[in-house]
């Protein structure tokens, strides 16, 4: 703490005893750290440890040390089989929404799914195929809650979306200035 290196905040020892001690007293085994503290992530990538810590950990131990920064994304990969409660109320709610027959069933769906702000690729696809093909959807699309959520789920997932489909959910849900605003955050400089 002392010298300035992570993890830890100026005058905190909780995050620097917790490090030391897996560096200490942990096995030479692989290590699944899952932890959304910033003081662990890289601040290049945030889905990488941090740079001074990987070196640290290689340091003393020749096992790697794999980084997860949810529960469910541990879960997702390490074992697929398994659906967190959480997971399934998302799907049920994605699902809900895509076979929306009616507009309350629409808001009831965006009241749920407004719950979660991670999606992987296959339920974000999902959702805007949904929103551009379901006229229970679009039909509302500048109700409040609808137009909120809609505008939320394309911040920097742009890319994950597909380009043909990505036009049409812009054009019902964005206006030009947003659009142009979104596309400024997706760029990667």
């Amino acid at each position: 703490m002392q010298r300035g290196n992570p993890p830890g905040k100026d005058g905190s020892l909780g995050d620097a005893i917790n490090w030391e001690t897996l560096l200490k007293k942990m096995p030479n085994q692989e290590l699944f750290l899952i932890t959304d503290d910033k003081d662990y992530i890289s601040q290049v990538g945030d889905s990488r440890l941090a740079q001074f810590l990987t070196e640290e950990w290689e340091e003393h131990k020749t096992k790697e040390i794999h980084l997860y920064r949810k529960l469910s994304d541990f879960f997702r990969d390490k074992f697929p089989k398994i659906k967190l409660a959480s997971e399934m109320e998302k799907e049920l709610a994605i699902s809900e929404l895509t076979k929306s027959g009616k507009f309350q069933t629409t808001h009831n769906a965006i009241a749920n799914l407004s719950k979660f702000t991670d999606f992987t690729t296959d339920e974000l696809n999902a959702i805007v195929d949904a929103a551009i093909s379901n006229s229970q959807i679009y039909w509302i699309a500048q109700d409040a809650d609808v137009k909120a959520f809609m505008q939320g789920l394309l911040v920097g997932r742009e890319s994950s979306i597909d380009s043909e489909k990505l036009k049409k959910f812009k054009a019902c849900y964005l206006t030009p200035d947003q659009t142009a605003e979104i596309e400024k955050e997706d760029l990667p400089f």
